[in-house]
């Protein structure tokens, strides 16, 4: 970064690392441009340091963590208090550095979370629980394992090349890696921490098993920081399996009989998910076990999601000009799509004396890791128990109905096989294949939608299979997940002792066009070139 763009400290250098308020006070146009700032770029109005504490000194560099409040333009915008590690050092600029200077030196800054240093301290922390007090709090290091002391982070390398609202990152030691993730927005406490625990603790195999966690005890609460946990040697996302097997089903075997790869690899996700559910309902840990689905709780759900429908409407209308006709269309026939909402909610009401527990919330292919079990078989690792990223307050904590889980992941199963179905049409020269793809399969439902070509008879029956694909493990996913529960004991699904799977499939479904929903709202604002694939999905569950 040139001089003349450098953030200038009006401080000697000797002054900002005694105390470097004024330092993260000149950092608001740097930091707005962190993507887990959540700003884009934009002009933050002001930074508070709520607290700090050097977390470590040396000649070279100097790292501190911060929790900070920053001050976003608009009255009506809510301040956001985030935590930021911050590194101040010398040498040749790498990524993620910034040029400053103070009225007496220049030097580099850089988020904490990439430097050793920081991620040393958090290892030599943890092997002896230290507890290290800020200036106006603590931070508190808890082992989940024993660890040498003279453990040595020699490496840290970026994960997920910087595009999370998190920072994550591999931290390798002679002990081995270890993936660190750091909790940026703590305005209130990430439920992660809580959630691995509670699976840790009931035997849940399915999670990388936790290294350890850091929390800020303030004056009157405590906030989850970071949570630490070993490295899985995956062979890829929870996706790419899938991804593989849908296209060679597409491709090379339609109209296969016996049961695919896909099946089978759906019914260990489900049996995987009942698993979870069965710690997370047993938990004694405040806050889980399970609670009766009531009339009350039912009402509630049913104002939530009626809230996000219309919500999403008033919001698409605002943005129509933008959407173009072809999604215009369909937002106008998800419009009639309320009668369907009610009809699902008309059967949720055989839910009443079913349970409800903590779940993920946010849970699809991409929350899963592929690994290979001890068995030599296909397995998935789950990860990211944040909870829903759309929910503020205390929502990320609410106990929801088991196949709301399910619904979810199977709203990641037909956004799969979208883009799967997008890159052979762009492969064969269709530039608009999710138009395509989404006019094929609602037409011969009867939905009234902007007017597209007819497909040739090739690309409709690649609709055709993945249209058979996305049924059969959705099927298959549920199958897995009622086998394992009732072998497992669980009635967390019953009434009066028996599963209607009918009920089950029905209230699945209804939660599959809950999630549309949300999928539809994101996409609005974030990627409306993909706000199709939503759409679509939800008037073909109508």
């Amino acid at each position: 970064m040139p001089k003349s763009s450098a953030i200038v400290v009006a401080e000697s250098f000797e002054a900002l690392v005694q105390n470097p308020e004024a330092l993260y006070k000149s950092l608001s146009p740097w930091l707005a441009t962190r993507r887990w700032s959540g700003l884009g770029g934009h002009e933050v109005t002001g930074i508070e340091v709520l607290d700090w504490v050097t977390i470590s000194s040396r000649p070279s560099s100097t790292v501190f963590a911060a929790m900070i409040q920053m001050f976003p333009p608009g009255a009506e915008a809510a301040p956001e208090v985030l935590y930021v590690p911050l590194q101040v050092c010398f040498g040749p600029a790498s990524n993620g550095c910034a040029s400053a200077r103070s009225l007496d030196r220049e030097f580099l800054i850089r988020e904490g979370e990439y430097s050793t240093e920081y991620n040393d301290f958090l290892l030599k922390g943890l092997a002896c629980s230290q507890v290290l007090q800020t200036s106006r709090g603590r931070l508190s290091l808890r082992p989940f394992r024993v660890l040498s002391p003279e453990a040595e982070v020699v490496k840290v390398e970026m994960l997920g090349g910087g595009d999370t609202t998190n920072v994550v990152v591999k931290s390798q030691a002679e002990m081995g890696s270890i993936v660190v993730k750091t909790y940026k927005k703590i305005s209130e406490s990430n439920p992660e921490p809580e959630m691995l625990s509670a699976l840790s603790n009931g035997g849940f195999r399915n999670i990388p098993k936790i290294v350890g966690d850091m929390s800020y005890i303030g004056a009157d609460r405590g906030l989850a920081l970071t949570i630490m946990q070993e490295l899985l040697e995956s062979q890829g996302g929870g996706d790419e399996p899938f991804a593989k097997n849908l296209r060679d089903e597409i491709q090379y075997l339609p109209g296969r009989k016996d049961q695919g790869p896909s099946e089978r690899l759906a019914r260990r996700v489900g049996a995987i998910i009942a698993s979870m559910h069965h710690v997370l309902g047993k938990s004694t840990m405040e806050g889980f076990g399970a609670s009766a689905i009531t009339s009350d709780v039912i009402r509630a759900w049913e104002n939530r999601v009626d809230r996000l429908f219309r919500g999403f409407l008033g919001e698409a209308s605002a943005d129509s000009e933008k959407l173009g006709a072809f999604v215009s269309s369909l937002v106008a026939a998800l419009s009639s799509g309320e009668g369907s909402i009610c009809e699902c909610l008309s059967l949720m009401t055989g839910m009443v004396g079913m349970k409800r527990i903590r779940t993920h919330q946010d849970l699809h292919l991409s929350q899963l890791l592929a690994v290979r079990g001890d068995d030599g078989e296909d397995d998935f690792f789950v990860v990211d128990f944040e909870g829903d990223p759309q929910r503020g307050g205390g929502g990320r904590r609410e106990k929801e109905c088991p196949l709301r889980d399910l619904g979810t992941m199977a709203r990641s199963f037909s956004y799969l096989r979208y883009n799967v179905l997008g890159g052979l049409f762009l492969d064969r020269g269709y530039i608009n294949g999710l138009e395509l793809i989404a006019s094929a399969e609602l037409r011969k439902k009867g939905t009234s939608l902007a007017k597209t070509p007819p497909l040739p008879q090739t690309m409709d029956e690649f609709v055709k299979v993945s249209r058979q694909w996305e049924k059969t493990v959705r099927g298959a996913m549920i199958e897995g997940y009622l086998v394992e529960a009732e072998r497992l004991g669980d009635h967390f699904l019953s009434v009066e002792g028996q599963i209607d799977s009918v009920t089950v499939d029905s209230v699945t479904r209804f939660w599959e066009m809950e999630k549309a929903l949300l999928e539809a709202r994101y996409e609005l604002h974030h990627r409306p070139q993909y706000l199709i694939i939503p759409l679509a999905g939800f008037l073909a569950l109508c």
